[in-house]
């Protein structure tokens, strides 16, 4: 059974399902994300990851020549990050909210499912999506937002979001005009965060869309989709919906 498992899911999908483990990449899912995260940025440019965990998607980037600044709030991860990259990569040992101030953040498991959001555990509690994690310890975490990251740091040019739920009250924090931006989606629990985002990153300039299914690292869409277009599919074709499945994240690029 475990060879089997190991043909048909990829090694990094098994690697969340290991719990209290640092997650172990493949040179070839790094190489993978490098290329696919390359279309956004490149050498000397800053990228902001938030929820960076242990660091999945801040090693291809930082292969890519990018000046990364990594959020974090678990312990944990943060020192492995210090470790692991010294001073080649910023470490922020904060979360990013709406509005400066201290939350509890609840840690899980699994610590890729620690998570602000009190939403994110009722819901996927109930629809048994995560029905072997627990959230057994709370910490408290200051938090600041993508503006003060961007006044103290600067203006990246692609922000990559995977904070478990909390993704809308992220973005609230954001007023200003981002190149790229990623974030992670969890259908159907959160369909309508999905839906208030796109909604209020379009309210700062014009975009448009793409998504990634699950760990693919692919475009699904051929080309960008307008944010009208890909808005009003979203909430009235369920056929469109169907094809994001799961999880995965949505891309969003200004135009201009």
């Amino acid at each position: 059974m475990k060879t089997i498992l190991k043909k048909i899911i990829p090694a990094s999908v098994r690697n969340k399902l290991k719990k209290n483990a640092v997650p172990v990449e493949p040179e070839s899912m790094i190489e993978k994300r490098k290329a696919f995260y390359s279309r956004f940025a490149g050498k000397g440019d800053l990228v902001f990851d938030i929820g960076a965990n242990y660091g999945n998607r801040i090693e291809p980037m930082h292969r890519n020549g990018c000046k990364v600044v990594a959020v974090e709030p678990q312990p944990e991860c943060v020192n492995y990050l210090k470790k692991k990259y010294k001073d080649k990569v910023t470490i922020e040992n904060v979360g990013v909210g709406a509005s400066k101030g201290v939350l509890d953040f609840h840690i899980s498991s699994w610590s890729i499912l620690s998570t602000f959001s009190d939403d994110f555990i009722k819901k996927t509690k109930e629809s048994g999506r995560f029905s072997k994690s627990s959230w057994d310890k709370t910490i408290k975490v200051n938090l600041i937002t993508l503006d003060d990251l961007i006044a103290k740091h600067g203006s990246p040019k692609f922000i990559k979001v995977d904070v478990e739920g909390y993704e809308e009250q992220v973005f609230k924090g954001l007023t200003k005009k981002v190149k790229y931006i990623s974030f992670e989606y969890t259908l159907p629990e959160f369909a309508d965060n999905l839906d208030r985002i796109l909604v209020k990153l379009n309210s700062i300039a014009p975009i448009q869309v793409n998504y990634s299914v699950a760990e693919s690292m692919e475009f699904e869409l051929s080309d960008w989709m307008d944010f009208e277009k890909f808005i009003e599919s979203f909430r009235n074709d369920k056929g469109f919906q169907s094809k994001l499945q799961d999880f995965g994240d949505v891309y969003v690029r200004y135009l201009g």
